[in-house]
C-alpha cells in the first residue's frame, strides 16, 4: 500500500488482489480445495452448524448448479480495504467470498416455488456478487448461520411506523402487531444516564463463544457484562 498514491491509485486494488489471493491459498491448504465444491462446502458448513440447515431445502444436483454460477474472477475486484473487510468481517472460517455470496443468495430466493427458485438465486448471487446490490451487514453477515440476527440498526423507525396511518402506504402493515424488544439492562442504564456497550456480534461470538442472537433474560445481562470485561470488543 505504500506504493498507492492520488496519481497512482491503481495499486489499491494491486493489494486487494494480493490480499484475496493469500485467502484462497489459506483455504485451499486448510479444507484442501478451493471453489468448485460448493455442495461439499455446503454440507461441511451445515454439519458443523455454521450455515443454516435451510440450505438443505436446495437437492444436491441444484447445489451443482449453482456451483456452475461461480466466477472466482469477481473476488479481484476489491482493492485493499474492501478486501479486507470482507474477509475479516463477513466470511465464516474456511469460507471463500463467493461462497457466501452464493449461499445468500439461494436462502433469499428459497421462498420462492421449487420451479423457480434457481432463477431467481441466480440473479440475485451475480448482482450481490458483481456488487449491483449492496445487503445490509446482517443480511450478508447472518443470514447464513442458524438464528442469525437480521435486524438492521438504518430498520428501526420504519419498523415502528408499520401501523401508522401517515407515509409510505407500501411500508405498512396493518394486520400484524409490532414489537421491540429490549433488555431491562439497557433500561436501567437509560434510568441511570448510563453508557451502553455497543460489540459486534461477530466478534462475541468467535472470542467469547456467545451467541447474543439466542440469548435473553438474565442469561443476556451475564454475557453483556462478560463482553463489556473485554475491551477489544467494545464499540462506544
Amino acid at each position: 500500500m505504500d506504493l498507492c498514491s492520488p496519481e497512482e491509485p491503481d495499486w489499491r486494488y494491486v493489494a486487494g488482489r494480493l490480499h484475496i489471493w493469500s485467502l484462497w491459498k489459506e483455504i485451499t491448504v486448510s479444507r484442501g480445495y478451493q471453489y468448485g465444491y460448493y455442495a461439499r462446502t455446503v454440507q461441511t458448513k451445515v454439519l458443523s452448524g455454521e450455515y443454516d440447515r435451510r440450505i438443505l431445502i436446495y437437492t444436491d444436483a441444484e447445489l451443482e448448479i449453482a456451483n456452475t454460477w461461480i466466477n472466482s474472477d469477481w473476488d479481484a475486484d476489491y482493492d485493499y480495504a474492501g478486501a479486507v473487510l470482507l474477509t475479516k468481517r463477513y466470511l465464516l472460517a474456511n469460507e471463500l467470498p463467493q461462497e457466501a455470496f452464493l449461499t445468500c443468495a439461494l436462502l433469499i430466493a428459497s421462498v420462492e416455488t421449487p420451479d423457480n427458485r434457481l432463477t431467481w438465486a441466480k440473479q440475485f448471487y451475480e448482482a450481490i456478487a458483481r456488487r449491483q446490490i449492496s445487503l445490509a451487514t446482517p443480511i450478508l453477515a447472518n443470514l447464513r448461520i442458524p438464528n442469525g440476527s437480521l435486524a438492521s440498526c438504518l430498520d428501526l423507525p420504519e419498523f415502528l411506523e408499520m401501523q401508522t396511518e401517515n407515509g409510505d402506504g407500501r411500508r405498512k402493515a396493518y394486520d400484524v402487531f409490532p414489537q421491540l424488544v429490549v433488555s431491562d439492562e439497557f433500561m436501567r442504564r437509560v434510568a441511570a444516564d448510563e453508557e451502553w456497550t455497543l460489540v459486534d456480534p461477530y466478534e462475541v461470538r468467535t472470542r467469547l463463544g456467545i451467541e447474543l442472537a439466542i440469548v435473553w433474560g438474565e442469561e443476556f445481562e451475564r454475557a453483556y457484562l462478560q463482553q463489556r470485561s473485554h475491551p477489544i470488543l467494545l464499540h462506544l
